[in-house]
């Protein structure tokens, strides 16, 4: 059966390759028929090269610089325009001796400069090796999975050439000074609500926008189990994020700085995707990470005392005011950081639940407003997400800070299991959390004194299963020891709600 799409014409000749091992021949005027017995030569599919193959980064013809009917030449892997006479695809063809292009919208394949189209027939199995690489191309460029591919996943998958590769865990390609980007990434396509999601490509049928396409073809990338190499790229999403009016400025100040904290830099994600999403319901990202916290202000006002003549800030509980935010992750204060050489030579720790003290609607803060002066500011958990995030504040205006030993180093120790109980609105509810992933910091600089993110990137470790735990920086994917995790550098962590 032939298929018409974008940059098809109905004169256009077609081959047939038919999948079983009878010659057969479609019922449509002008169609060639070759059959699945015939060398690849007699179609052109032995000049295929997916060595050279790349497409993770813009479709965009390379002589016009348009995005309009592009194809890509599967012999070199460059992009062209259209396929008709004195197009750069058929000029690219003729000059150079390459006749297989696929279009990157439809997906048909086309032989040039003949001009004509090679269509597979779904009638049988073959061991064709023709068939097999147009459909690996296609797989390539945009996978696809069922039900079935979810409940029997395949865990260990080979490349191309033949690398062997855990399908989910592998490194992503970046092309900004900022890495983070990639991290969010990894976090993201490892929930597995948002990952089936997007496998199941759900963000179509739910008429999401083109940025939340642009997200899922990533994830789905992630987790194919027919990569060409061990590693692919988000590039395609961040500039889909750069083309968007209402983001491109806050991205493009993110993406390409390298002075912002994971925490901030995902909680940006989430609000940009889940904004992309439809609005007749709730997206799988606020059903996912989105809680509620009650946040308690108590105004300070200046009083004077009689007895020692001098004023001070006194809480006026009459303008007592509550009201109830909702929370992508739950923003963990260290305390102050040394201001001493001594004191600075001395790693402090700290105790994940110590931190945690700040949501027990008890612990207070001041907070200083510009608009009403300082507050008494208290936090009470009223709901919590099946993934809670905790973004570790290491630096209070970690976006504008690029001098020397401003940052704080102090090691946060925790369990892999977290009960969230003491911190909720209803104690005695069972609220246990499991360690899932974290983000810690990574030096790129072999000085010592230079505390800044200026010179750091970013490394992601992730749960592969009970045992194991998987550790990727870009392109770099190795085991990462649980038991000692706690001892980094660590900047974010993501908690899974266990079910009791």
């Amino acid at each position: 059966m032939t298929t018409t799409g974008v940059g098809s014409d109905v004169s256009d000749e077609e081959y047939v390759i038919p999948t079983n091992r009878k010659r057969q021949k479609l019922e449509t005027s002008g169609d060639v028929v070759i059959n699945s017995d015939l060398p690849a030569s007699s179609h052109y599919l032995e000049t295929v090269n997916v060595n050279d193959l790349n497409f993770d980064y813009d479709k965009i013809c390379s002589v016009t610089l348009s995005d309009v009917n592009v194809y890509c030449c599967l012999c070199c892997g460059k992009y062209f325009q259209g396929r008709s006479k004195q197009s750069p695809a058929y000029l690219h063809s003729v000059n150079n001796d390459h006749h297989v292009f696929i279009n990157m919208e439809s997906l048909k394949v086309f032989i040039l400069p003949e001009n004509k189209e090679i269509c597979i027939v779904e009638n049988g199995s073959s061991s064709n090796s023709g068939i097999k690489v147009i459909d690996n191309i296609r797989y390539a460029i945009d996978p696809k999975y069922t039900l079935k591919d979810l409940k029997h996943p395949q865990t260990v998958s080979v490349t191309a050439d033949g690398k062997r590769y855990s399908t989910g865990f592998i490194g992503l390609n970046s092309y900004t000074k900022n890495n983070l980007i990639n991290v969010v990434f990894q976090i993201l396509s490892h929930i597995p609500a948002v990952r089936d999601y997007y496998l199941l490509e759900k963000e179509k049928e739910n008429g999401n926008s083109e940025l939340s396409k642009r997200f899922g073809l990533i994830v789905r990338k992630i987790w194919s189990p027919r990569l060409f190499r061990n590693h692919v790229a988000a590039h395609e999403f961040v500039v889909a994020v750069e083309k968007e009016k209402t983001y491109s400025s806050i991205f493009d100040k993110m993406v390409k700085t390298t002075a912002i904290s994971p925490g901030k830099f995902l909680d940006l994600v989430l609000i940009v995707l889940d904004r992309q999403m439809s609005k007749k319901s709730k997206s799988i990202f606020s059903k996912t990470f989105q809680g509620k916290v009650q946040v308690t202000s108590i105004p300070l006002v200046s009083q004077r005392d009689e007895q020692s003549n001098t004023v001070q800030e006194v809480p006026d509980s009459s303008l007592k005011r509550e009201t109830i935010s909702r929370f992508w992750n739950l923003t963990l204060d260290i305390p102050p950081i040394a201001t001493t050489s001594s004191e600075r030579a001395e790693i402090p720790q700290v105790k994940l639940e110590s931190l945690l003290a700040k949501y027990n609607g008890i612990t207070t803060k001041t907070i200083t407003t510009a608009s009403s002066g300082n507050h008494l500011v208290s936090y009470k958990l009223i709901k919590l997400p099946h993934y809670l995030i905790f973004d570790i504040c290491r630096n209070a205006e970690v976006a504008t800070i690029s001098s020397k030993n401003k940052y704080n180093a102090t090691v946060v120790t925790f369990p892999i299991t977290l009960d969230m109980s003491p911190y909720f609105n209803t104690p005695e509810e069972t609220l246990i959390y499991d360690l899932v992933s974290t983000v810690k910091r990574t030096s790129t600089d072999s000085s010592e004194t230079d505390d800044s993110l200026e010179k750091h990137e970013w490394t992601v470790r992730l749960q592969k299963d009970e045992t194991e735990w998987v550790a990727i920086s870009d392109l770099i994917v190795e085991q990462a020891e649980r038991e000692l995790m706690f001892l980094d550098e660590n900047y974010l962590m993501v908690w899974k709600r266990r079910r009791v």
